[in-house]
């Protein structure tokens, strides 16, 4: 049985893994340095979480390896899916989007990163017997100092980070008001004004509206301390979550 001490320090292990493996496809995709990640430190509790769920849960399933990578595989997907929904009603913004992938649920995953979590899950399993043999080689004395700083580290990373984010949440909450108000306008002189343009027009002008929203937020963070621009620079693919486009139109009578 795996103690809470030695859970705790898997959490972070495969936390930091993931965070390595995600800055480096980014930082490969975009050709510059991504620290990824909504927290300072480089290590992303979702990862953690999945491979902490994988050593709890579903251990017991290792000698089935088929069953063990589709079990692992919908649990993962789960679990990005559900951090990507609460995140945007959270912080009214898309941190990710796979819409431009194959076989993706909404945008928020997609058939290839739920097969990496599988495989993902299938080295865990094999790496869980290494580290927990070098963790209980660890003095018990020093394993209990070094994880109480290292939870101290993570909730003054978390205490920061979240202020930031909560930051960020005001600004994109303002700019939402504001546009929100000059979209109705322009769909009203659209229609008013008997332009005659169809649904997927004005379904375009509307998608540049909100393109050129998320620009200026990206830019008033710019211009903030290291902290605020690290946030941007670690989601280049962000953008503030959109009205929906079908029920504004309905609002104003365009039938597609």
């Amino acid at each position: 049985m795996i103690n809470l001490q030695v859970l705790f320090l898997l959490f972070l292990i495969y936390s930091v893994i993931g965070w390595i493996i995600e800055s480096a496809l980014k930082s490969f995709q975009f050709k510059r340095f991504i620290n990824r990640g909504f927290l300072i430190g480089p290590y992303l509790p979702i990862y953690g979480s999945g491979a902490i769920l994988i050593t709890i849960l579903f251990n017991s399933f290792s000698n089935n390896i088929i069953v063990f990578f589709i079990i692992i595989l919908i649990i993962c997907s789960i679990l990005e899916y559900t951090t990507s929904y609460l995140m945007e009603k959270l912080f009214k913004a898309r941190w990710w989007d796979y819409s431009n992938r194959i076989l993706n649920i909404n945008g928020r995953i997609c058939i290839c990163n739920s097969i990496m979590f599988g495989i993902g899950g299938l080295i865990v399993l094999k790496l869980n017997t290494i580290f927990v043999q070098h963790i209980n080689k660890m003095n018990t004395n020093f394993l209990i100092k070094l994880n109480i700083v290292l939870l101290l580290i993570l909730i003054v990373d978390i205490l920061i980070s979240y202020i930031i984010i909560n930051s960020f949440k005001k600004v994109v909450v303002v700019e939402l008001e504001d546009s929100t108000n000059k979209i109705n306008r322009q769909v009203k002189q659209v229609l008013d004004d008997k332009i005659k343009q169809n649904c997927d027009t004005i379904i375009k002008k509307l998608n540049k509206f909100y393109s050129d929203i998320t620009k200026k937020i990206k830019k008033t963070f710019s211009k903030r301390t290291i902290l605020y621009r690290r946030l941007i620079n670690a989601y280049p693919n962000f953008q503030i979550t959109k009205m929906n486009l079908k029920k504004l139109l309905k609002k104003f009578k365009i039938n597609k």
